[in-house]
This record gives structure tokens, sequence and C-alpha cells, in this order.
């Protein structure tokens, strides 16, 4: 098997801010994120030849955080939400299995699939630790509270084709 893409990544913070609650420093910070690109793959396997890929993808997805930030240490809670997710993927295949037999299976195979509007909320915290003597590296760790399905999820074949060609 043999793949290769490219893709393409964007994030961007649209806010970030620290206020006070009395004493206590209360960081907020939300964003969001793209990615699109494109993919494909070729696979040779029991005498089927298979060339598959990803005409195009992609992907849109926007985050928030909020929480307590005591410089060394801090929690809080955060959203992540799917906006918008498009994949275009095609397939081919051919089947030489039988060529003794004087007969060849082709395929062909276009879906689009799209999905929208699908969440999480999770409480975090962030904090230090040490490895080895003398390193300090922060570690992040995550609750999931509550995760949504997508709101619209749908898949469907534009072209599903299958024939067997005798020689």
């Amino acid at each position: 098997m043999r793949e290769w893409s490219l893709e393409w990544k964007e994030e961007k913070t649209f806010a970030r801010a620290t206020f006070f609650a009395g004493p206590i420093p209360i960081s907020i910070e939300a964003g969001a994120s793209g990615t699109m690109g494109f993919g494909a793959g070729l696979a040779i396997s029991g005498g089927v030849i298979e060339g598959y890929g990803d005409l195009f993808f992609a992907e849109l997805d926007a985050y928030a955080e909020g929480g307590v930030d005591v410089g060394i240490a801090s929690g809080g809670i955060g959203a992540e939400l799917l906006l918008l997710e498009h994949r275009f993927r095609v397939s081919g295949a051919s089947d030489l299995s039988q060529v003794a037999n004087r007969q060849i299976t082709l395929s062909a195979l276009a879906q689009n699939r799209l999905k929208a509007i699908k969440g999480e909320f999770y409480l975090f915290v962030k904090y230090p630790y040490f490895e080895f003597c003398c390193l300090i590296k922060t570690a992040r760790k995550e609750l999931t509270l509550y995760k949504t399905g997508a709101v619209f999820n749908k898949k469907w074949n534009l072209l599903k084709a299958s024939r067997t060609v005798s020689f």
C-alpha cells in the first residue's frame, strides 16, 4: 500500500484575555481552525489493484476555554465545536484474480460526505512536572463532560458501478 497527501492547516485565536475576579486571575481564549487538502493511495492485494483518494476534504472547527490561571497551574472548562466537515472520495478497483478464466472485474465509487455541528464540553487542568533531573514540562489532562452527535451527518454515492468484462 502506498499513500500520498497534502493538507493545509490554519489556526486563529480571536480572543485572549486575563482579568481578575477579586484576587483570582481568570483567563479566556477562543478561536477557530481550518484544514483542507487532498490525498490518494494505491493498494495491491490478492490480485486486486485499487486506487483511492480524497479529491477534496475540508474541516472548520471552533473552540473556547476559560478558567483559573495561577501561573504555574491552571484549570477550567472548554468547548470544541466541529462546524463543518466535507469529504469527496473516489475509488476504483480492478480484480485480476480471474484473468486465467479470461475475466476482469472493474468497479468505481464516488462518494460525498458532509458533517456539521458536533461538539464536546470538557474540564481541563494544566500543571508542571519534572522529567529526569532538570527538565520541567507542562502536562494537560482533560475530562469530557458531554459530547454531542452531529446535527447533520450524511453520506451519499454519486457513482457506484461494477462490471465484469470477459475477453
